[in-house]
Parts: structure tokens; sequence; C-alpha cells
């Protein structure tokens, strides 16, 4: 059970990561951030949400083939639970900045301005929040998928 997890969660993470460099490489700076900011755009976040939900939903598959049902239980509550703290923490760093956050001045996508996008960056709510119920309902959806193809005929 604990395998199908920590694996789902693996795969999952990898393919955000993979999924969210072709999204980055893909857009650019100046589609991932707004003009002259390190907000994020409406549609970086809305891609991301989807391709995160994707992922998920291929860590459901693999959570329900290795560990069974608890596996993905345990999966969705790691995704619910860890993304709602690391979204809080995240709102929280934003909200409690003294200082304005610094202008984006370069449209080309480097190390060095990614660098400041973390420094600076400014997230939407929904976005933060919305990223571990997207997750849980896709590793849900995928689990329920692979259980109902996998199922036995009684």
């Amino acid at each position: 059970m604990v395998l199908g997890g920590v694996a789902g969660w693996v795969v999952s993470a990898l393919l955000v990561v993979l999924a969210t460099a072709g999204t980055m490489l893909t857009l650019g700076a100046d589609g991932i951030f707004e003009p002259g900011t390190f907000r994020s755009t409406g549609t970086f976040e809305m891609v991301s949400t989807a391709l995160g939900a994707f992922a998920a939903l291929a860590g459901g598959v693999v959570a329900q083939l290795v560990g069974g049902r608890l596996a993905t239980v345990m999966l969705v509550a790691v995704m619910l639970l860890g993304g709602t703290a690391s979204g809080i923490a995240a709102w929280r760093a934003q909200e409690s900045r003294t200082e304005p956050p610094q202008p984006r001045t370069s449209g080309v996508l480097s190390a060095e301005l990614l660098t400041q996008a973390e420094r600076n960056s400014q997230r939407s709510a929904p976005y933060l929040f919305g990223m571990p119920v997207a997750g849980a309902l896709g590793a849900l959806a995928g689990a329920a998928a692979i259980a109902r193809l996998t199922r036995r005929p009684a």
C-alpha cells in the first residue's frame, strides 16, 4: 500500500515537473508572467492546473495498480494535505512581503529570471488552492478508471 502511494506520488511529481518545464518553454517569459511583473498569467495557471490534473491521473493509475484502493487514498490525502500546506505557505509568503515585488525587466526565459520569479512570484488564490483539489480529483479519476478496467468479471 505505501509503495503504491509513493510510486503514484513520484510519477505525478515527475510529470508535473516535466509538464511545467514544457509549458514554460512553450509560453516563454511573456506567456508565463503578466507584462513587467512576476504575476502568473491566467493562461499559465489554467494550463498548469490542467496538466497537474493529468499528471495526478497517471499517479492515481500507478497507485491503484501497485497498492490498490488504500494506496490511492494515501496519494489523495498527501496531495490534498501537502498541496494545501504548500499553497498556504506560498500565499503567506507573497502576502507578507514588506517591499513591493521587483518589476520584471527581461522578456527572455533564463535561470536568473526564474530565480527572481521565485522571490517575487505572485500567484492567484484559486491557483494555489485549486491545484491540490485538481490533483486529488485527477488521482481519483485515474484510480477509478484503472480499477474498472482491471476488475475481474463476477
